[in-house]
C-alpha cells in the first residue's frame, strides 16, 4: 500500500499510504510495478512545475508489522515482499484506520507529519496492467450526493433521478407526483402546486440532515496522483465522483489527460 505523508500546512497535504495487495501470480516483478508508479508520480510533478508544495509524498507501507518508514520513498532496489498479500480491502482499511494518522505509525516530529488515515493508495493486480492505483477515501456524504453519484455512474433508481432533477430545478410534474408517492404524509389528491411545495419542503429537510462518513473508492492514473489527490481533498470524494468528466470510460480519474477527441 502507498501512504501519503500528511502535511496540512501545504495545499498538497499528505503522502500516499501505499499498500501492496498484489496476488501471488502477479508478483514475478513487484519491484518493477512499484517503481513505475513512483516514477509516474515524480514525472507528474516535474512536468507540471508544481512548485515546493508538490513533492514526492509517497511512503511504502510494506507489512502490517512494519514500524519504520523511508519518508519519502524512492525507487525500490531490493527484492520486495508484501505482508498485505491477499488481504481484503476491509482489512486494509481497518489497518489504516487503527494504525496510521496523527500519533500513529510514521509520526514525525510534529502533528502535521504523519501517514494519512483518510486516503491511501493500493497497488493491486490492475496496477501492473494499466499503471492505475485504487484510492480508498474516507469522507462525508449526504443523501443527495449519494443519489447524484448513482446517476453519474449509471446505476441510479428512478427516485434518484427524480431527486436530482428536483435539486437542479429540472423536475417535471411526473417527478413531483412520483416523489410524493414515496413521502409519508402527502395526499395524492392534492393539487400539483401544494404537492410540489410539500415535496420541496421534504427535500429541504433532507438537505439539513448531517451527512455520514464512509469509504469511497476512486481509481487514479499513477501519473495524475498529485493533482488528483489534491483535488479530492479540495472538493471531497463525493463531488469528485459526481463529476464524470474527470474519469475515462474505464472509470479511471485522469483529469486533463483524458483524450476526448
Amino acid at each position: 500500500m502507498v501512504s501519503p505523508l500528511r502535511d496540512r500546512k501545504r495545499f498538497n497535504r499528505g503522502m500516499i499510504n501505499p499498500f501492496l495487495n498484489l496476488p501471488k501470480a502477479l508478483l514475478t516483478q513487484p519491484k518493477k510495478v512499484i517503481n513505475k508508479v513512483l516514477y509516474s508520480a515524480q514525472q507528474e510533478v516535474a512536468n507540471l512545475h508544481l512548485g515546493e508544495g508538490f513533492y514526492n509524498h509517497w511512503v511504502i507501507v510494506q507489512d502490517p508489522l512494519q514500524q519504520t518508514f523511508s519518508k519519502p520513498t524512492n525507487a525500490v532496489s531490493l527484492d520486495f515482499h508484501s505482508g498485505f498479500l491477499n488481504h481484503s480491502l476491509d482489512e486494509i482499511k481497518e489497518f489504516v484506520d487503527t494504525r496510521l494518522g496523527e500519533k500513529g505509525l510514521g509520526q514525525g516530529e510534529n502533528s502535521y507529519d504523519n501517514l494519512s488515515d483518510d486516503i491511501f493508495g493500493i497497488i493491486d493486480e490492475r496496477t501492473a496492467d494499466d499503471n492505475t492505483i485504487l484510492f480508498p477515501v474516507y469522507d462525508i456524504v449526504d443523501s443527495f450526493q449519494e443519489a447524484e453519484i448513482r446517476v453519474a455512474w449509471n446505476n441510479a433508481t428512478e427516485r434518484d433521478k427524480a431527486l436530482v432533477r428536483c435539486f437542479w430545478s429540472e423536475d417535471t410534474e411526473s417527478d413531483i407526483r412520483f416523489l410524493a408517492n414515496t413521502i409519508e404524509g402527502i395526499d395524492s389528491t392534492m393539487g400539483i402546486e401544494e404537492m410540489s411545495d410539500k415535496v420541496y419542503s421534504h427535500m429541504d429537510s433532507l438537505r439539513r440532515e448531517e451527512g455520514i462518513m464512509r469509504w469511497f473508492e476512486i481509481r487514479l492514473d499513477a501519473g495524475y496522483t498529485v493533482l488528483g489527490k489534491s483535488g479530492i481533498w479540495l472538493i471531497g470524494a463525493a463531488d469528485t465522483l459526481i463529476d464524470r468528466t474527470e474519469f475515462d470510460e474505464d472509470g479511471v480519474m485522469r483529469g486533463s489527460k483524458i483524450d476526448r477527441s
